[in-house]
């Protein structure tokens, strides 16, 4: 009977080791550290960058930067015409008819100013152009922005330029920027609309406080 409580005693013994040891071989798995997560009531964003390394915004700059040179060669093409037509005139200018040269005279100066007006007109239009794409990327942002600001439970998102100091875990520039590029991509092909701008003279008076 002795030798049976020895044996079992033992047995225990040596089942206990071999539990202490599969412990040490085989530790449980690790709790993984929690990421420290900041919460604040605002969040932050570089509307400069958001444009600008954004695929719409890449493909808008690109567009007006190729016809933008276009017009700059235009413009060097017909300013060396109108130099040549210039000169040309200067040079007949003895052999005409003084009333003849001033009318020649005339025409080519009403024809240089329609060609600088034309010309100026263009440079607008795409300056225009690339204001007019600015609030059509903002405008289709918004909803993009509004989406991340509920998801991290923010009240506001202000731009970089308006903040004097943040933490740089409040800017959600990167994050917004590839929402974006997941959700219009560069814009081709979206119907894309943007808000007309505010007309001071239409638009309604602000409230005087009464504080």
């Amino acid at each position: 009977m002795r030798r049976l409580a020895l044996t079992i005693c033992l047995a225990t013994a040596l089942l206990s080791g071999a539990v202490g040891v599969l412990a040490q071989e085989t530790p449980p798995p690790a709790t993984p550290t929690p990421v420290p997560t900041l919460r604040s009531p605002f969040l932050v964003v570089d509307q400069e960058a958001l444009f600008a390394n954004s695929a719409y915004g890449q493909r808008v700059t690109a567009d007006i930067e190729t016809e933008s040179r276009l017009l700059a060669e235009e413009n060097r093409r017909l300013e060396a015409e109108l130099s040549a037509e210039e000169r040309d005139l200067t040079e007949r200018r003895p052999t005409l008819d003084p009333e003849e040269f001033r009318q020649l005279a005339d025409d080519f100066d009403a024809r240089v100013t329609q060609i600088r007006t034309e010309q100026d007109a263009k440079a607008r239009a795409l300056t225009e152009r690339g204001d007019m794409e600015r609030r059509r990327f903002l405008s289709a942002a918004v909803p993009i922005l509004g989406q991340i600001m509920r998801d991290v439970g923010a009240g506001a998102i202000f731009d970089q330029r308006s903040v004097f100091l943040s933490d740089d875990r409040l800017d959600i520039t990167d994050r917004a920027i590839e929402a974006i590029n997941t959700t219009i991509g560069d814009g081709t092909g979206q119907l894309l609309t943007a808000p007309e701008p505010l007309d001071p003279a239409t638009a309604d008076p602000v409230a005087p406080s009464d504080n």
